[in-house]
């Protein structure tokens, strides 16, 4: 494999009209940690395409310092926890088929962006298994604070079959949640990893009706959780709140009348969004106390 500084920058290219993403083939390594990361970009259909794990994590600082090698010819940098995830689920012998948002989303292109979000419900809940990587922390109890991140928190409850690492460590989300409920009225234990548990266990395990989810109620009860773009605390909610619909710009007329629907559009700021999401949720005079509850902007 030719040397970083040797390779050119990636491009993303335009999806094609039967993609709707990119899924990353994480190449395997027989050289242990050192070895360079290195994967393959393809396009993918998550109407048809199965056989993936989606990957969920915190950003961390946005420092884009660590090169991943693309198609061996190119190179993207990315940051240090993003190269951290990459080298646990990098397996020794075989491809590894993720969905990484830092990647297989064009995060430059505020319009893919815009045309993608809508499909991350369908991409997490298709996955054989969420791998969720809360850091490599030297303890795993200080990884807990992880789940504050919103993103990660969607992607947690979208699937049943959901495994934390933390360094070297795993552990099964059933076997967390138990974890939890021992210890949750415990002084000085945060509130949020009990409230991720019970929307996981509703969603998965709610019978035959349907649980509901008010959406200005999830920007309260969530309040709380990080974004490092105030802008995505509605859209990483969008597939959790069962009376708001979500949609990629120009996409023809929404399903259902009866919700609350919104285009995803990064090229409206934080404020405009909540206003405009305040308007649609029965007027402004009527959410704006409501509203300023759930949001704040720095």
């Amino acid at each position: 494999m030719a040397s970083v500084p040797s390779l050119l920058p990636h491009k993303y290219q335009p999806l094609p009209d039967d993609a709707q993403t990119r899924i990353l083939e994480l190449q395997p390594s027989t050289g242990g940690t050192a070895a360079q990361l290195c994967c393959r970009l393809r396009n993918f259909d998550v109407y048809g395409d199965t056989e993936y794990q989606a990957v969920s994590y915190a950003w961390g600082e946005p420092r884009f310092t660590e090169p991943l090698v693309v198609d061996d010819d190119y190179y993207l940098m990315t940051t240090p926890n993003f190269r951290d995830a990459l080298l646990r689920f990098r397996l020794p012998d075989r491809p590894r088929r993720l969905w990484v948002d830092a990647v297989c989303i064009n995060q430059k292109d505020e319009k893919e962006k815009g045309r993608q979000i809508p499909f991350m419900s369908m991409i997490y809940s298709g996955a054989t298994r969420v791998l969720v990587w809360l850091g490599d922390y030297p303890r795993a109890a200080d990884s807990i604070w992880e789940l504050e991140q919103l993103w990660v928190i969607q992607e947690v409850v979208l699937n049943p079959d959901v495994t934390l690492y933390c360094g070297s460590a795993m552990l099964s989300w059933t076997r967390f949640a138990q974890a939890v409920r021992l210890i949750e009225n415990q002084p000085l234990w945060p509130s949020l990893p009990s409230t991720v548990c019970d929307l996981w266990i509703l969603r998965m395990f709610g019978g035959n009706v349907a649980p509901r989810f008010d959406a200005v109620k999830f920007l309260q009860d969530l309040s709380v959780a990080k974004c490092f773009d105030d802008r995505d605390k509605i859209w990483a909610m969008s597939a959790l709140a069962t009376d708001l619909e979500i949609r990629k710009p120009d996409a023809g007329a929404f399903n259902d009348s009866n919700k609350l629907c919104l285009e995803v559009d990064y090229s409206m700021d934080a404020g405009q969004l909540y206003l405009e999401f305040a308007k649609r949720t029965g007027g402004f005079r009527h959410s704006e106390r409501r509203m300023s509850k759930a949001a704040s902007f720095g």
